[in-house]
């Protein structure tokens, strides 16, 4: 659905020229505030719906903004969980990390400026598919997938073995679930192979990502390119961007490290229990997945069955 409103970018000639034409499906009519002092006039002229603020260039301006009460998101190159903090603080609705995805964008902003519950939903597997699949047939809702990058068994850890990528089957669900293509995609994406010998044991999907991950070069560019094409309904974002391994340390002090490991418990008697758990390498949480956390209304975490 077309919704047209009216929007203040607030910022330097790039930033305004970089984003003004991401906001065609969105805006009726664009102000533009290249400078503190523009600020207040344009506010003055006009019935803002939404001011979109460069933090990086023109930060000032955010207190005339709240000043005159007009919701506003702010954009930045800094990725930094106490920025996101800060200026949810400061009462933004959103932060939005540079580069941003056009796409994701319009998302974003649709969903601050018609007042959907925003929805992040943490977890992984099959557990993860059935929520996204539930939840995007609520009305008003905006869906962000924040997905575990930690799955070292079957396909996704064969995948991330042999070519050094994050495992990939648990973003591929999280799309085929919020996919809005017809049917035969998410079963394009789910498709395994039974045969033909390396192939064997791997979904198409799982495959299309790790190559996707090699031409743009991380996992999290490679679900940006995937969603566009899928264009599902909402957002799916990789936890990390670096891989890392679960270990669990037991009652008894015995220590498994791999996620399939400690699922299926093995080197241990199913009667101990975990004591503790952490990573190997100590693991970075994804800025955009951070910010997304952040700026959500409700929460849903699911540990799947570990």
């Amino acid at each position: 659905r077309i919704m047209y409103k009216k929007f203040l970018l607030v910022g330097s000639g790039d930033f305004v020229d970089s984003i003004k034409g991401a906001l065609t499906s969105l805006a009726l009519e664009i102000e533009i505030a290249n400078t503190c002092q523009e600020v207040q006039p344009k506010l003055n002229k006009k019935d803002i719906d939404l001011a979109i603020v460069d933090n990086d260039s023109l930060n000032d301006a955010i207190p005339i903004i709240r000043r005159n009460k007009v919701s506003f998101v702010v954009v930045s190159a800094v990725k930094d969980t106490q920025a996101v903090i800060d200026m949810r603080s400061a009462g933004a609705s959103d932060y939005i990390v540079k580069p941003y995805n056009i796409r994701e964008l319009n998302l974003r902003l649709s969903a601050v400026l018609n007042s959907k519950k925003r929805i992040a939903c943490l977890g992984d597997g099959a557990g993860l598919f059935n929520i996204l699949m539930g939840l995007k047939n609520i009305p008003n809702v905006h869906l962000t997938s924040v997905v575990s990058t930690i799955d070292d068994g079957g396909s996704s850890g064969k995948l991330s073995a042999s070519f050094g990528v994050l495992p990939p089957g648990d973003v591929r669900r999280s799309l085929a679930a919020l996919c809005n293509t017809p049917q035969v995609m998410i079963e394009i994406l789910a498709y395994r192979f039974i045969k033909g010998g390396d192939l064997s044991g791997h979904n198409l999907g799982n495959l299309i990502l790790t190559a996707l991950t090699k031409i743009k070069g991380s996992l999290p560019a490679a679900v940006r390119v995937l969603s566009d094409v899928l264009n599902i309904q909402g957002v799916v974002i990789p936890i990390s961007k670096t891989s890392s391994k679960l270990c669990a340390l037991f009652e008894g002090g015995t220590v498994i490290k791999g996620e399939s490991n400690i699922d299926l418990g093995k080197g241990r008697k199913d009667t101990l229990h975990i004591k503790n758990c952490w990573h190997e390498p100590d693991v970075e949480g994804d800025i955009n997945a951070y910010s997304a956390i952040i700026n959500s209304d409700i929460l849903t975490i699911g540990p799947g069955d570990l």
